[in-house]
């Protein structure tokens, strides 16, 4: 009988380590102004497309400005694009004079006044 007690207890301390040691997997979620991992983007901007534009106008639209979608859309319809172009605000203008287009905003970042 103490060595069914034992065996117990030992199983219970091994999986209570492997439970403390186990490495956590990264966290899914993240807001519009958490830092990203890929910091090697040019810059990100906020974009918010007409509710009544189809997919290949917003497609042809980000082509236009050599930008891609990151993330989105949240509630409100605000997409997370990426932009190759080191000119934030000549991406932003091109974007803002597309038809598909209704709001271009630059990332505001926590981090940065």
């Amino acid at each position: 009988m103490r060595y069914v007690a034992l065996a117990q207890l030992a199983t219970i301390a091994v999986l209570g380590a492997l439970w403390l040691y186990h490495p956590q997997p990264e966290s899914v979620y993240r807001t519009l102004s958490s830092a990203d991992a890929s910091a090697t983007r040019t810059g990100t901007l906020v974009v918010v497309f007409d509710p009544e534009a189809r997919e290949p106008e917003m497609r042809q639209a980000l082509r236009a400005a050599a930008a891609h979608i990151v993330s989105g859309p949240t509630q409100q319809g605000a997409y997370l694009v990426d932009v190759a172009d080191p000119d934030l605000e000549r991406a932003a203008d091109n974007l803002r004079h597309q038809h598909a287009v209704v709001l271009v905003a630059p990332l505001q970042r926590a981090d940065k006044p």
